[in-house]
């Protein structure tokens, strides 16, 4: 959640979407990156946020989502290396740095 955020660009709508949804957050979480469990599971939850992405961010979303729905939870998806060398793509393909090792 965290490069994706950083990733997105400051002044288009689904930061300025973030922005407004989150007023309680302060603006040095938000443009940081840093929100809790309940926060994200309402972004995951809602279509508004989504709806404020170009296609390559709801990918990289769609990505994200998999992996909190599929790997997070209490049962781990038996395509989970999958799932997550999708997010590293996805998240690539927005500017993010990131490598994970899958054993």
């Amino acid at each position: 959640m965290k490069q994706f955020i950083k990733a997105l660009a400051k002044d288009r709508y689904c930061f300025k979407y973030i922005r407004n949804y989150f007023p309680e957050i302060s603006e040095e979480k938000k443009k940081a990156g840093i929100f809790e469990g309940p926060q994200i599971r309402k972004l995951l939850m809602g279509n508004s946020f989504q709806d404020s992405m170009n296609e390559e961010e709801k990918r990289a979303w769609q990505a994200f989502s998999n992996v909190v729905s599929n790997l997070l939870g209490n049962k781990k998806a038996s395509n989970y290396k999958e799932l997550v060398t999708e997010l590293v793509d996805r998240y690539h393909a927005l500017g993010c740095n990131m490598s994970i090792k899958i054993p």
